[in-house]
């Protein structure tokens, strides 16, 4: 492969937008995770109470 473009990736610094739209991003990914994680552990709390109920 060639070597990376180093004048395409550094020389324009992001502009405040593309910043914001990164961070938003990355934000929503976290929320996802996080959403998830929380169904996993309610999910596993949840069966194993009724385990222990059975």
């Amino acid at each position: 492969m060639g070597s990376i473009n180093w004048e395409m990736t550094n020389t324009r610094p992001a502009s405040s937008a593309e910043r914001s739209q990164d961070r938003n991003a990355a934000l929503r990914f976290d929320v996802k995770e996080w959403r998830h994680d929380m169904n996993f552990m309610t999910q596993g709390a949840f069966e194993r109470k009724h385990a222990s109920l059975r």
